[in-house]
């Protein structure tokens, strides 16, 4: 996210409360078979259809609004 690169990651532990109801991402769930395929597939076209900045845009800004410190009590918290 800090490189405004949009990121795609399993819906596991604290990644929702991360990337949930942004556009900074996408979230799948790791134990549906193919999610991962689609959310690939969903970046790509993202990216053909020229909107990919927007979501680097709010990858950017959603590292921004986190702050280290606190961010590492949401991982910790999370195990």
């Amino acid at each position: 996210l800090s490189f405004g690169l949009p990121a795609i990651v399993p819906r596991v532990g604290m990644t929702e409360d991360v990337l949930g109801g942004t556009d900074a991402g996408i979230l799948y769930d790791p134990a549906t078979e193919g999610t991962l395929l689609a959310a690939m597939r969903t970046l790509l076209a993202r990216k053909d259809n020229g909107t990919i900045g927007q979501m680097s845009e709010a990858a950017l800004a959603r590292a921004r609004e986190q702050e280290w410190p606190d961010l590492a009590e949401t991982l910790y918290s999370g195990l």
